[in-house]
């Protein structure tokens, strides 16, 4: 059977119209970020943290220290980008004459771990200690969460928006009335992807506008760079859902594997805290996460002004894994509950 669009658009409009008509679920999926801007922003003051990061590069036996972590790299150039936009706090050279201590010019968390090394590390040295600056935009803790708390939002609506009511269109029946139809499995699939899109993107977009009037962002890099990687994050993280969607029948056992792939995929992908120091392992998983990936690259665009040709490869990766993932779901969907 042909493609046809005018299908997709069709169901495309009876799934908007079911949700713009539920008005708590509409409600929520703007003020759950909203709520966690507050929290993350206002209410918890985590940029007085204790722990700090020191990059440090070469043959160097790292002392014990009192909140500091430590975090090797391979050169000082490395070390220095990761401490310009404030993936760690100090870095230092030592082992070669004169050692330097480089913090970031406008960084309160950068002076705090500099006191600490000159309290426990500088006296120790009888050679003399050189002190650098980078100089670099000042991001808050907000600042730095806030792409992934939208990002997290956004897989929210994509697995539970899209897998869990497929789920839920399976066991009432309806799917069923489809299959009578001329409607092929993967129109039915793109129409749930890109209503929910259209959804996702609307949401985004005001809960942007309304957390800019209580935190002005400074946007570095291009609006329509974000756009592209944000649509791309979010057709890739949706398509998941349609996986683990594609058969299944019983609600409360979707619910549990979705719960279950969320957690993890929350605490790698670099939603509420950096990884920088983390073992290579966790990094190499991470790396395969269209949530860091997507999150990754909306802060690069946002604080860094990449550029979508340096983040060619990521924006490839996720477009690969949507349509590789909504194929599976496709090729493995079925309508009945039989």
């Amino acid at each position: 059977m042909n493609f046809s669009f005018k299908r997709v658009l069709a169901v495309i409009k009876i799934r908007n119209r079911e949700f713009y008509r539920d008005l708590g679920a509409l409600g929520w999926v703007i003020l759950f970020p909203l709520i966690m801007v507050l929290t993350f922003g206002y209410i918890f003051d985590v940029d007085q943290g204790e722990q700090y990061k020191v990059g440090y590069w070469g043959n160097y036996t790292t002392p014990e220290i009192p909140h500091i972590q430590w975090v090797k790299y391979s050169s000082q150039e490395e070390a220095l980008e990761k401490l310009k936009y404030q993936k760690i706090d100090l870095a230092i050279t030592v082992g070669q004459k004169p050692a330097v201590l480089w913090s970031a010019a406008k960084s309160p968390k950068s002076k705090l771990a500099k006191e600490i090394m000159h309290l426990h590390l500088l006296p120790k040295h009888t050679s003399p200690f050189y002190e650098e600056q980078i100089e670099g935009r000042v991001l808050t803790y907000l600042d730095w969460v806030f792409p992934g708390i939208v990002n997290l939002n956004i897989m929210f609506m994509g697995l539970w928006g899209v897998g869990w009511v497929i789920v839920r269109q399976r066991k009432l029946g309806v799917l069923k009335r489809f299959k009578a139809s001329p409607l092929t499995s993967f129109e039915y699939l793109l129409a749930q992807m890109l209503s929910r899109l259209i959804v996702m993107i609307a949401s985004s977009v005001l809960v942007y506008g309304v957390a800019n009037i209580m935190h002005p962002f400074n946007i570095e890099g291009s609006y329509l760079d974000l756009m592209i990687f944000f649509i791309a994050g979010s057709m890739a993280l949706s398509s998941v859902g349609f996986v683990f969607a594609a058969r299944m029948t019983s609600e409360e056992l979707c619910n549990g594997i979705l719960n279950f792939i969320t957690y993890p995929l929350m605490f790698i992908s670099e939603i509420w805290f950096s990884l920088e120091g983390s073992p290579e392992w966790v990094k190499l998983i991470a790396n395969y996460s269209p949530l860091w990936q997507m999150t990754d690259s909306m802060r690069k665009i946002m604080y860094e002004g990449a550029s979508l040709a340096s983040l060619a490869g990521s924006l490839i990766y996720l477009i690969v894994f949507g349509f590789v993932f909504t194929l599976i779901g496709s090729l493995l969907f079925k309508w009945n509950k039989e």
